[in-house]
């Protein structure tokens, strides 16, 4: 693979260091997801997007630690350091296909909520739900498998062999995930064509169930915006490597020599610098994912307001700070608290 350039070299400095942060904050969306957020939409697509960072960056912060070697440019093969880094990859990878499903299902659900409150109702029954999103768990997981053959169905599960013939179940399912996204963005659309036409007809005589519906809407729509970029560009990596393995190139025997094959590999590969922008930008992505969710549902604008309010109550009655600092700050923190409550209840 030829010299990276200076800006994926940064991505990947970035990526590195937003490993804490982002361990930080899928711990906080899995602590508010189960023991303070009510059940809703925004709840369910909360915690299944923080799972898969969270084991990931636990593996990667894991491995830190204790100096395992476990993310050496080549373990042993087959070894159990091999194995947990190939997990670790794909908890990565599932990451980015799910968003995909998962994303397409809450924008779809969230705009049914708002045009089709019946069909909503009926839809949010929690056995659908979970059906859905056990569907999704098991098509993200099938999807990254043969989306990455060589990876994950070569290597990680051994379901398959080197000199497989990887093209028709590689562009079935990268075909599926643009079909989906797609998808994701005609409602994406929809969605904002119905935000400017019923944004004047709510007024303050709305009811609470309208007014709920259409702050659902609102979420979805800041939510989606800034990820939607991350997962266009890791489309685009996997149809450029399907590109590759339609082509062959991946086998040696297409090859007069291995110099060959390494020289292609050096600079020739037209998808390599795609492919290494995709996964430099994979913490990025999930921090990106993770934090506008905190910002953009309000049911956990709410509740980190809340945990922020009982953890001052904590600090001032503990003594923890010093009493002439509570009292200078004590300004500052009403004008937060009623800033933060502003903007729960405006949302």
């Amino acid at each position: 693979m030829s010299e990276l350039p200076p800006f994926t070299i940064l991505l990947e400095t970035v990526n590195d260091y937003l490993t804490y942060p982002l361990f930080a904050i899928c711990a906080l969306t899995l602590f508010l997801s189960i023991f303070v957020v009510p059940p809703s939409l925004s709840r369910i697509y909360c915690t299944n997007m923080a799972i898969p960072g969270f084991l990931s960056t636990l593996i990667y912060i894991c491995a830190n630690i204790f100096r395992t070697g476990l993310f050496d440019e080549w373990p042993e093969r087959h070894s159990v350091a091999e194995k947990i880094r190939d997990f670790h990859r794909f908890l990565r990878a599932f990451s980015q296909s799910e968003y995909i499903y998962f994303s397409t299902l809450t924008v779809i659900l969230a705009y049914i909520g708002y045009a089709k409150p019946f069909v909503y109702k009926r839809i949010m029954d929690n056995k659908t739900v979970i059906l859905l999103f056990l569907v999704g768990y098991v098509w993200s997981a099938v999807t990254i498998v043969f989306v990455v053959p060589r990876v994950f169905a070569v290597h990680f599960l051994e379901i398959m062999q080197e000199d497989a013939n990887f093209v028709p179940s590689q562009l079935v399912t990268i075909g599926m995930c643009v079909i989906l996204y797609a998808v994701m963005l005609v409602f994406y659309v929809l969605t904002i064509l119905k935000i400017r036409a019923h944004r004047i007809s709510l007024t303050r005589a709305s009811s609470n169930s309208i007014r709920k519906r259409w702050n659902v809407l609102i979420s979805v729509l800041i939510y989606c915006t800034p990820p939607n970029i991350f997962i266009g560009l890791a489309l685009a990596g996997f149809i450029c490597d399907a590109s590759i393995e339609i082509q062959d190139l991946w086998n040696l025997d297409n090859w007069p020599s291995e110099e060959a094959f390494d020289k292609w590999l050096a600079t020739g590969d037209n998808c390599s610098n795609i492919r290494v922008l995709s996964q430099a930008s994979t913490n990025i992505r999930l921090f990106v994912t993770s934090f506008t969710a905190l910002i953009a549902f309000r049911e956990y604008r709410k509740a980190i307001q809340n945990s922020l309010v009982i953890l001052w109550n904590f600090v001032v009655c503990m003594r923890i700070v010093p009493k002439f600092i509570t009292k200078n700050l004590r300004i500052s923190k009403a004008v937060f608290v009623t800033k933060i409550t502003a903007m729960s209840s405006n949302a």
